[in-house]
């Protein structure tokens, strides 16, 4: 048998196997479902009033997402289009967001975290319609 020391697990493994009782109780405390795009979810709320997009199209006024990804689970492109898409931050290990205007180019890259754990970050981001 061959001996030597211990290595502490990596940060990625140790944020996984502390986030995955944390996250199973999560997702059945909310009743989250798989994301077809990664990740968990439930729409929370879905405004009763309606707006109408420069398109003509008609939507909701507000609708409130839970989103829960689990330790390095990513969540795959998708394209918001008719309304602007803002995401707030709650715990757990910091977030990248990547935007791509609608003609392509350079992504913009926005962290976000958890205010109490990094005083310098950003809870909350705004997608723009159309990214």
């Amino acid at each position: 048998m061959k001996r030597g020391r211990l290595e502490p697990p990596s940060p990625a493994a140790a944020m996984a196997s502390e986030s995955a009782p944390r996250a199973e109780d999560l997702i059945a405390r909310f009743q989250l479902r798989p994301h077809p795009e990664g990740g968990w979810y439930r729409e929370w709320q879905r405004s009763s009033l309606t707006v109408t997009r420069q398109d003509g199209a008609t939507r909701s006024g507000l609708t409130t997402i839970l989103f829960l990804l689990e330790g390095p689970q990513p969540s795959r492109w998708h394209r918001v289009s008719g309304a602007d898409e803002a995401w707030i931050f709650l715990d757990g290990a910091a977030l990248e967001l990547l935007c791509l205007p609608p003609a392509g180019g350079a992504s913009e890259r926005r962290l976000l975290n958890a205010p109490l754990r990094d005083p310098a970050a950003d809870p909350i981001a705004v997608v723009p319609a159309g990214w």
